[in-house]
């Protein structure tokens, strides 16, 4: 048994185990009788110098013709899940960070209140990438089928773990 809970010292985590991104790190809390009812854990996280970011790989030094075929296919999806009103479907291909931020009620609203998100047309254009630290921009000109004019579409792409996903998507 262990008498009074103590400070264990610090534990190093060396720097080559951490990535740019999302870390995971997990604890357990072991007790010496199942109805014991003494016990207590603390943690502190203290992070000394900085990750370099990573260097933009696949896909992103990639030429802009080669993104926009990758960026293609997650576009027409989200067009076709927006026609749709498909939330599954829509969300299906974003990053984990994006779908923290993603509202099923929300995005419902959007699609009731806006004509063009309902509407948009399956032809758009790509017009250029932006490409900045482990993320690409794809910017599209959309049309809509019910509100005449041309809208900006903007898709950011990056990189989770070894898969291509969005980190944002919007219509001007």
């Amino acid at each position: 048994t262990v008498g009074e809970a103590s400070y264990s010292g610090n534990i190093s985590i060396p720097e080559n185990l951490l990535q740019v991104g999302n870390n995971v790190i997990s604890a357990e809390l072991h007790q010496t009788n199942i109805n014991s009812s003494d016990y207590i854990f603390g943690a502190e996280l203290v992070i000394r110098g900085e990750l370099t970011p990573a260097t933009p790989g696949t896909p992103f030094a990639k030429s802009d013709e080669e993104i926009f075929e990758i960026g293609k296919p997650f576009w027409e999806n989200l067009v076709r899940s927006s026609n749709l009103k498909d939330y599954g479907g829509f969300t299906r291909d974003f990053s984990t960070q994006m779908l923290f931020g993603a509202n099923e009620v929300e995005l419902g609203k959007q699609w009731a209140n806006s004509p063009i998100l309902a509407k948009l047309s399956p032809e758009f254009e790509a017009l250029g990438c932006l490409k900045r630290d482990e993320y690409v921009t794809v910017i599209f000109k959309q049309v809509s089928e019910s509100v005449p004019g041309e809208y900006l579409g903007r898709l950011v792409l990056g990189m989770q773990d070894d898969d291509v996903k969005i980190y944002g998507c919007t219509i001007f």
